[in-house]
């Protein structure tokens, strides 16, 4: 499907926010992202994200720990499936493919 996106982070608030490439090909009201500690299971955490527009997602997450986080996106159905890295402490940016 070539589905590429970019999470942004903000440790301060908990925001996360998923920004496609282009508009989705089938747009879903709402996506499930996990967010998976490397070595700690009980940080690992689960999120529903809702629609912001055609090409956009958001919602919150408590605050992540120092790791190598490992991101999965996918719509409710799973349809489809990215994942990436978010590396923290860094920037809060990552991308998903």
């Amino acid at each position: 499907m070539g589905i590429v996106g970019a999470v942004d982070y903000q440790a301060e608030t908990g925001a996360i926010m998923v920004v496609f490439d282009r508009r989705l090909p089938d747009p879903a009201q709402r996506l499930e992202l996990s967010v998976v500690h490397p070595t700690i299971p009980n940080r690992d955490q689960v999120v529903t994200l809702t629609a912001v527009d055609d090409a956009s997602y958001a919602g919150r997450i408590d605050p992540l720990s120092d790791a190598r986080w490992k991101l999965t996106l996918q719509p409710e159905q799973g349809d489809w499936r990215i994942s990436g890295r978010l590396p923290l402490p860094g920037n809060g940016r990552s991308s998903l493919d």
